[in-house]
C-alpha cells in the first residue's frame, strides 16, 4: 500500500506507518498536524532561527490544512 511505499523510501518509520493505520480520523488533515508538530521540534532545536520564520511556517501548515479541509468538505457533500 501507499504508507509501505512512503517506509520504502524512507520517508516514514515503522512506528509513524503503525500509527497511521490505526488513525480512523481525517488522515490528510491530521498530516498537517503532523507536519506542525515538524515545525515546532526544528524551532526548538534551532533549526528555525526566530519568531518570524515560525509563524511565516505554521501560517503554511494552517493554509494547507484548510486546503485539505476544504476539499475534504466538498468531496463529503452530496450532490442533488
Amino acid at each position: 500500500d501507499n504508507l509501505e511505499i512512503l517506509h520504502a523510501r524512507q520517508i516514514l518509520t515503522q512506528d509513524e506507518v503503525w500509527h497511521l493505520r490505526q488513525w480512523n480520523s481525517n488522515l490528510a488533515e491530521s498530516i498537517w498536524t503532523w507536519n506542525a508538530h515538524t515545525i515546532f521540534m526544528l524551532y526548538d532545536q534551532g533549526h528555525v532561527k526566530n519568531d518570524h520564520e515560525l509563524v511565516f511556517l505554521l501560517e503554511r501548515v494552517n493554509k494547507g490544512r484548510g486546503g485539505v479541509a476544504s476539499i475534504c468538505a466538498q468531496l463529503g457533500t452530496p450532490i442533488p
